[in-house]
C-alpha cells in the first residue's frame, strides 16, 4: 500500500567556500522539511507478526534546506537528495523494523483461538454442548481502505454435541 511521512529534519551543514578569494569555514544548521512517499507491501509471519517491505517511491520538499552564511547563499538541497537517496535502504528497514510494534495481531488471533477451545452449553434442558476442535487458522489477504488496514481472520474447527451434566 502507499503511505507518506512528513518529516521536520535538523542538520549541520559543514561548508568551506572562498568567495571573492576570501576563505570561509564552519558549520551551520538547517531546518526544513519534506514528505517521503512509500510503498510497503505486508503480511503476517507464522507466529503472527506483521512483516513489511517497504520501499521509497519519491519525496517532495515542503521547505527546501538553505543555508546563508554572510549573505551568501550555499546551495545544499542537491547534498540532501543525496545523503538521502544514499541512505533509503536505511531509512526503509528502520521504517520496517518498527511495524511489529505498530499492530499486535497475535493477542486477537490467541483470543479468538481461545474462544473456539471453549465448550457453549446450547440446551440446558437437555444438557447439551456444542465443542469446536480447531484444525487451523486462516486469515484474508490484508487490504487497506481508506487508509485502514483490513483483514478476516477464520478458524477452520470440526464440531462436535455432546451430553453432559457438566462442561466437557
Amino acid at each position: 500500500f502507499l503511505f507518506d511521512i512528513p518529516l521536520d529534519i535538523w542538520a549541520q551543514v559543514g561548508y568551506d567556500v572562498s568567495p571573492l578569494g576570501f576563505r570561509i569555514k564552519g558549520t551551520k544548521d538547517t531546518r526544513f522539511a519534506m514528505r517521503l512517499k512509500l510503498i510497503s507491501s505486508v503480511a503476517f509471519s507464522p507466529d503472527w507478526r506483521l512483516v513489511s517491505s517497504t520501499r521509497i517511491d519519491s519525496y517532495e520538499w515542503i521547505t527546501e534546506p538553505k543555508v546563508s552564511v554572510k549573505g551568501i547563499s550555499i546551495p545544499v538541497k542537491m547534498m540532501v537528495s543525496r545523503l538521502l537517496n544514499q541512505n533509503q535502504d536505511e531509512i526503509t528497514k528502520a521504517i520496517d523494523e518498527q511495524v511489529p510494534n505498530a499492530i499486535d495481531i497475535k493477542s486477537y488471533v490467541q483470543q479468538a483461538w481461545e474462544l473456539a477451545n471453549k465448550p457453549y452449553l446450547i440446551s440446558e434442558e437437555y444438557k447439551t454442548w456444542l465443542v469446536l476442535l480447531p484444525k487451523k487458522v486462516t486469515m484474508t489477504p490484508l487490504q487497506v481502505k481508506k487508509g485502514v488496514l483490513n483483514a478476516k481472520i477464520g478458524i477452520e474447527a470440526y464440531t462436535q454435541t455432546l451430553t453432559s451434566a457438566e462442561a466437557p
